[in-house]
């Protein structure tokens, strides 16, 4: 694996999240990202740095009821 300094870079981003529990133990959830992530040197043009991701994304079911959880 090589490493590469590449400058100045500029990051910003903005998230959300959502759950909703049933009443019987059982949620849902979903959760968003979307990423700015570019250098930022003098002259040179802005491009996205290399392994930023311009968005990730989660969801899952997650249950409880008594002694059990998944």
């Amino acid at each position: 694996m090589i490493f590469v300094n590449q400058g100045k870079a500029v990051y910003k981003g903005v998230e959300a999240q959502a759950t909703y529990a049933f009443a019987n133990g059982l949620a849902v959830f979903a959760n968003a990202s979307r990423n700015y992530a570019k250098t930022h040197n003098d002259g040179a043009p802005k491009t996205q740095l290399a392994n930023a991701p311009l968005w990730t994304a989660a969801g899952g079911v997650p249950f409880k009821s008594g002694p059990i959880r998944f």
